[in-house]
């Protein structure tokens, strides 16, 4: 009888040891849950941050083309008021000749 009464209490104590675990085994699994949805939200957030890296240097990448054309057209541009300057310079220069000799 105290033999039986002996195994009823280690039941009793192994069930209710077996329910606390479950619990904190519950517990410990919404807590990787958790830390899965926040590593997997990291990832997108990472991923959105790179393909918006990339976007920005191709933007760049443009506005650099861009710059060099407008560079390169402006260059042009100048030699070409340097080039009218000169001539105007020398017309002046030929026609000073002209009216000091007249």
């Amino acid at each position: 009888d105290n033999a039986f009464l002996s195994l009823q209490d280690k039941f009793a104590v192994q069930c209710e040891q077996r329910s606390e675990l479950s619990a904190v085994l519950n517990e410990k699994e919404q807590l990787i849950d958790g830390l899965r949805n926040s590593l997997n939200k990291k990832d997108v957030d990472i991923q959105l941050a790179e393909s918006n890296v990339q976007a920005l240097n191709n933007e760049v990448e443009l506005l650099r083309e861009e710059l060099e054309k407008s560079a390169v057209s402006l260059k042009k541009h100048l030699d070409g008021k340097d080039e009218n300057i000169a001539t105007s310079h020398k017309k002046i220069n030929s026609l000073s000749v002209e009216l000091e000799s007249a």
